[in-house]
């Protein structure tokens, strides 16, 4: 609760022109080759070198430099990208101080521009077109919107000119056209989490030595948040261009739902992706070219993923591509199927998750149907979730005759577990080893079905992730949203009548009530300078207990920045952001 008294009119304004003089001086360089031309020879002491501690993400990466504009330029392009014109001018982006995070207990939020949630694996193999490099680094930027036209590169596809490019140098020049393509999603698999759990990976670790493993990778987009994430690699572009900007999206009419359903309902029976994406995925363009007759699946834990695949049915000219959800909570798979379809046998005919969770129940030495001594809980935070979705993975390539004809199928694959783990856990418990380790192994009974199924050198496989995780011992503030929303409410009562000008949140935007902020000649500017100046002490509720570890951090501020929809040019042109 914030303690100390308000401010005054002239105290408000001082911190107001504060923060647009923060927005609005001189403006921050970065110098790149854009190229992709392959660094000969580069030795990395482990694949992902470099991830950032806690230290590193709070100056930015290597090529950042800290300038007037209040943020590292690469980290103000990254929150320009994730900005989408349709949010309202009045919304607030927020960008906290690395590592605080919106959340409480373990359940730490992985929103933000900083290393170690942006960097992510970016692995290309495949005996037939990938080239055999192991660790390459690549002379420019590089991010997963780039797999959607390294992709149409490997099909011999015209993909349009959008935020990205293809990688060419991981593609052999006498490449074979690949008659499978399948993109493995591993969420919250950062590196900052792979190297935090070292052996847990040993299929995944293959990968990167047989084929093409580009480091220093990124997310390219903040926040870095499940349904941005995926929809950038599947567009090729950003939030920015592609309108999935987070969980929860405003749309030009004012109000939000959820990015692939209307209003806050996430069930698959009603996800639509023409909700918030307006850009055409690979799938959908390549799928279109072929006259359908590419065949196209996404296996996914929940309506989140959807940007994968596109629209479907819903889109002229689309068919119903298969779309295989788990909602949390649910035992069986599920589908929109007016848009989608869903074969029975996913449901009737493929194992369920019994059997591992048996497995999974022996790893600690004792059956006694508990998994490293507490309840197994929702089987999306478990080993045995990743056996399974490996499972329909694999039923769906072999009933659906993926990979059997001469138009390249392709296939979505997301493995939730490291993410729901690190949820409840934390990346840094034993819990989170046990789930890379299942994720790794379904990786690798994959490839030796491919293998049999497919021929080995008739397939692709990419494996990346949608974002890092927060580890608790880095000493990140658990952001209380709640209270830090009645703040900000009390400070403005007197203004409003008792009108509350945050109407929701998610971890890095908070949405206002733009009409009651302008019936009260509220300026989005002055919340903003309130948030700016927020502290740790003031967002602890009246009557709670200090944690003792923050007891003399109490007068540090929340925020690295806190920006208005409206600032949001002023902020891109001082960082000398030329083009989303």
């Amino acid at each position: 609760m914030r303690r100390h008294r308000r401010l005054p009119a002239r105290g408000v304004m001082s911190l107001l022109v504060a923060a647009v003089m923060t927005l609005s001086l001189v403006a921050c360089t970065e110098s790149s080759t854009d190229t992709n031309a392959v660094s000969p020879d580069v030795p990395a002491t482990s694949p992902g070198q470099g991830v950032e501690g806690r230290d590193r993400p709070r100056g930015g990466g290597a090529r950042d430099r800290k300038g007037s504009c209040g943020l590292p330029q690469g980290w103000a392009e990254k929150v320009y990208r994730g900005w989408d014109g349709r949010s309202g001018d009045y919304d607030l982006v927020v960008v906290p101080h690395s590592p605080n995070f919106a959340g409480s207990g373990l359940n730490a939020s992985h929103s933000g521009p900083y290393p170690f949630l942006q960097r992510v694996p970016l692995i290309f193999y495949g005996r037939g077109a990938i080239a055999h490099r192991g660790d390459v680094r690549l002379a420019r930027d590089v991010t997963i919107a780039d797999i959607a036209p390294t992709t149409a590169e490997l099909l011999d596809f015209d993909f349009p000119q959008r935020s990205s490019q293809s990688l060419s140098g991981v593609i052999k020049p006498d490449a074979v056209t690949p008659r499978l393509v399948v993109t493995i999603v591993i969420d919250g698999g950062g590196w900052n989490v792979f190297e935090h759990w070292p052996d847990a990976w040993p299929n995944i670790a293959r990968l990167t030595r047989e084929g093409s493993n580009v480091l220093d990778a990124t997310v390219g987009s903040s926040p870095s948040i499940t349904p941005a994430t995926h929809t950038n690699l599947s567009t090729g572009a950003f939030p920015r261009r592609h309108g999935v900007t987070a969980i929860k999206v405003r749309h030009r009419d004012g109000s939000i739902s959820s990015a692939f359903t209307e209003g806050d309902i996430r069930r698959p029976q009603v996800m639509d992706a023409s909700v918030s994406l307006r850009m055409t995925t690979l799938a959908e363009l390549w799928d279109r070219a072929e006259g359908n007759a590419a065949k196209v699946a996404a296996v996914i834990p929940g309506t989140y993923n959807l940007g994968m695949v596109g629209w479907g049915a819903r889109r002229a000219g689309g068919d119903k591509d298969i779309v295989a959800v788990l909602d949390k909570g649910a035992s069986e798979w599920g589908t929109n199927h007016a848009f989608y379809s869903l074969p029975a046998y996913v449901n009737s005919d493929i194992d369920g998750p019994e059997d591992d969770l048996e497995m999974v129940d022996a790893w600690d030495g004792e059956r006694d149907g508990k998994w490293r001594r507490h309840d197994f809980g929702s089987i999306q935070e478990t080993p045995a979730f990743a056996y399974w979705t490996g499972r329909v993975v694999d039923g769906l390539i072999e009933r659906e005759r993926f990979g059997q004809d001469d138009v390249t199928d392709l296939m979505y694959v997301n493995l939730k577990s490291p993410d729901s783990a690190g949820h409840v856990y934390n990346m840094i418990a034993p819990e989170q080893r046990d789930v890379l380790r299942s994720v790794d192994d379904a990786i690798g009974r994959l490839l030796r079905s491919l293998d049999e199924r497919v021929g080995r050198e008739e397939y692709v496989v990419i494996v990346t992730a949608d974002h890092g995780q927060t580890p608790l011992d880095a000493g990140g503030w658990a952001i209380n949203q709640a209270e830090a929303v009645d703040d900000v409410h009390r400070e403005f009562e007197s203004r409003t009548g008792g009108a509350r000008i945050i109407s929701t949140t998610s971890a890095a935007l908070y949405f206002t009530n733009a009409e009651v902020m302008r019936d009260n000649s509220i300026r989005p500017e002055e919340v903003a300078a309130f948030l700016s100046s927020y502290t740790i002490g003031d967002n602890i509720p009246e009557g709670s207990e200090v944690p003792d570890e923050f007891s003399d951090r109490l007068s540090e501020r929340i925020f690295r920045a806190v920006i208005p929809g409206r600032r949001m040019a002023s902020m891109a042109r001082c960082a000398g952001i030329e083009k989303p």
